[in-house]
């Protein structure tokens, strides 16, 4: 093979692999596209009832702590399932009850219930089109703090922003993960080491049972 010959099939392999890599690159382009969306709560928006100017509009719930696909819909949109945590907190300052510091969150909405939302995401937008509250023997659960000594129990203390201790709860979630499985049981992971089950009854919540 002359040396004429040989520059043209190596200028052939060197065009082919600047070719190649321009396809993979712009494959890679393609696949690595991210669109970001805020989540639409509108319709689930908390009420508070304080006097903080923040929240004068209402609080996020924050759908989206776990978050597991659903199905794609005809119109090429896409739904989720997704779960909320424990509800609005955030850290308390020092707290001292009977001579001892006690860490502890602060909870602008009380009253709330962990729930599971049904997320919808087109090329406009993302929002919640359902929320599924948790329940156990037809009652809500909340994302208060477990009682101390009890197993999942953090020690923590909650309280509203008047520094009033409002109570613990036996069967309280602080939801952070969730999964589906073939019988369409969700299996919810929550930061107090609990594990959970149960399935939807007719769309308005969740039948529970604990597992240690």
């Amino acid at each position: 093979m002359n040396r004429k010959v040989k520059k043209l099939l190596l200028c052939s392999c060197l065009l082919s692999s600047v070719f190649y890599m321009n396809d993979i690159s712009a494959i890679q382009a393609q696949e690595a596209a991210v669109h970001k969306y805020i989540v639409n709560t509108d319709n689930y928006h908390l009420k508070y009832n304080g006097t903080e100017p923040e929240f004068k509009n209402g609080i996020n719930p924050g759908y989206g702590s776990g978050i597991v696909f659903k199905n794609f819909n005809s119109d090429g949109s896409m739904e989720f399932y997704c779960i909320t945590d424990r509800g609005p907190n955030a850290d308390i300052p020092t707290y001292i009850q009977n001579g001892k510091k006690i860490p502890g969150k602060f909870f602008p909405v009380p009253d709330f219930t962990p729930s599971i939302g049904i997320l919808k995401v087109d090329k406009n937008s993302a929002k919640i089109i359902k929320s599924i509250p948790l329940k156990k023997d037809s009652n809500a659960i909340s994302g208060k703090v477990i009682p101390s000594g009890q197993v999942g129990s953090t020690g923590e203390i909650a309280l509203n922003f008047n520094m009033q201790n409002f109570g613990t709860d036996i069967n309280g979630l602080d939801t952070e993960g969730i999964a589906r499985d073939k019988d369409g049981n969700f299996w919810l992971e929550s930061r107090c080491q609990w594990q959970y089950s149960g399935k939807i009854r007719s769309g308005h919540g969740i039948a529970a049972d604990y597992r240690r």
